[in-house]
């Protein structure tokens, strides 16, 4: 609870998945409350994927979306959201 009230008054929520289970539970209250969700996706990482399912914008190098296949699939089916 204490670590969801972080959330309070957010207008943005930034991740990293550098903790992927309890940066996807945050993502994923964020997500409910309808807070804005910055992803920063600089390289793969563990539970990357389920957090950019919930991004409204993510950040990468050029280069990451071809690190695997994977990764490119979810870049092209959120390509709108890079920025």
């Amino acid at each position: 609870a204490k670590l969801l009230s972080a959330l309070n008054g957010a207008r943005v929520a930034y991740f990293d998945a550098r903790m992927p289970a309890t940066t996807l539970v945050i993502a994923q209250e964020a997500f409910r409350q309808n807070i804005s969700i910055l992803v920063d996706a600089e390289r793969p990482r563990e539970g990357l994927n389920d957090l950019l399912d919930l991004a409204d914008y993510v950040v990468c190098s050029e280069k990451f979306p071809q690190a695997s296949k994977s990764y490119h699939e979810v870049y092209v089916k959120q390509e709108h959201k890079l920025i």
